[in-house]
C-alpha cells in the first residue's frame, strides 16, 4: 500500500549540503565584517596619528617662535593635504602674580570623521622669562 523508501540516506546528502552552505556563509560574513571593522579602525589610527603630528608640529612653531603674547585665540586649517583637520590655538596669562609671566596654552585640533566629530585637546604651559628665551632654552 504505501511505498517505504529502501534507502534513507538519499535526503541526508541534501541535507548535509544545506547545512553546510549556511555555515559557510555565515562565517564567510562574520569574517568579512571583522575585516571591515578593522579597516575603520585603521583608518581612525591613521587619522588619530596625523592629528597627533600636527599638534606637535603646531607647538614646537610656538616653541621657536621664543614670544608668546597671552590673550591670542587663533583659529586656523592646515594645509591642503591636512585640510580636513582644524585647529584652535588659546594663549591666556596663567597667574598674574608671578613675575616672569607663566603663559597657558590650550590647544585644539578636531576633524570629521563621516558624521562623527574627533578631537584632541592639549593644554601646556611656557614660562617666558622676560628677555625672549624660554626656560627650556636657558643655559
Amino acid at each position: 500500500m504505501f511505498l517505504k523508501p529502501r534507502n534513507r540516506k538519499h535526503g541526508s546528502v541534501l541535507l548535509e549540503a544545506l547545512l553546510s552552505t549556511v555555515i559557510l556563509s555565515v562565517s564567510i560574513t562574520i569574517i568579512i565584517q571583522s575585516m571591515i571593522s578593522s579597516l575603520r579602525a585603521a583608518k581612525y589610527t591613521a587619522d588619530y596619528t596625523v592629528a597627533l603630528v600636527l599638534t606637535d608640529n603646531k607647538m614646537n612653531n610656538l616653541r621657536v617662535k621664543k614670544t608668546l603674547e597671552s590673550g591670542v585665540r587663533e583659529e586656523s586649517s592646515f594645509n591642503e593635504l591636512d585640510r580636513k583637520f582644524n585647529c584652535l590655538l588659546q594663549t591666556s596669562q596663567f597667574d598674574e602674580e608671578y613675575k616672569k609671566g607663566v603663559n597657558q596654552i590650550d590647544l585644539d585640533i578636531w576633524w570629521k570623521n563621516g558624521a562623527k566629530r574627533n578631537k584632541i585637546i592639549l593644554s601646556s604651559y611656557i614660562l617666558d622669562l622676560g628677555d625672549g628665551v624660554r626656560s627650556d632654552e636657558k643655559e
